[in-house]
């Protein structure tokens, strides 16, 4: 009796340090990948919609912010080169970087974080964690079905002057994307 336990606890024991060696191994990474396992399959990846923290992770990996943190944790610029804020406090104006792009190569412009911003209040997503935006500028009175013609105040390229109905000079000179966010 005592030898079969020896034996099927040497079974196990090699078994199980064989399943970790073979799990150590790297011939299939080819160093296009990031791999990594958080757990099961997450229900959403959706930024909007992703309400655990398995989702999160993944999302983190994939999606890179207007800022981001640092190894010493101060909040250094991500898809923003620099920001502004007003002298009241009440205005931030994101400026860009020009070479931000998706994973396809499409450049990332204002638009896109409008879009995605408009889209996390809409009460046709029903976003659990839209109150997160709660600071910014008529967002929750969207999200609550009340003055839903009155836009979130977000706004692409905001110093853009208009002179007559035609963009001035300074205007044009204007090629950075910006994104206006009142609070």
């Amino acid at each position: 009796m005592k030898n079969k336990t020896l034996i099927y606890s040497l079974f196990i024991f090699v078994s199980f340090l064989s399943l970790i060696l073979l799990s150590c191994g790297d011939k299939h990474r080819d160093g296009k990948a990031i791999y990594i396992n958080v757990g099961s399959e997450p229900r959403s990846i959706d930024p909007a919609l992703n309400n655990a923290v398995d989702g999160s992770i993944y999302i983190q990996h994939a999606f890179e912010g207007l800022a981001t943190r640092d190894k010493n944790n101060k909040i250094i610029g991500g898809v923003a080169e620099s920001w502004d804020i007003s002298e009241d406090g009440l205005t931030y104006t994101f400026h860009l970087r020009e070479n931000a792009k998706w994973a396809d190569g499409q450049k990332i412009t204002a638009d896109d974080f409008v879009y995605a911003w408009r889209r996390a209040v809409d009460p046709l997503t029903a976003a659990e964690y839209a109150y997160q935006y709660e600071p910014v500028l008529n967002a929750m009175d969207i999200n609550a079905s009340k003055n839903v013609k009155t836009a979130m105040k977000v706004k692409t390229n905001p110093r853009k002057a208009k002179k007559n109905g035609k963009n001035s000079r300074q205007a044009k000179k204007i090629k950075k994307q910006r994104i206006a966010i009142n609070v």
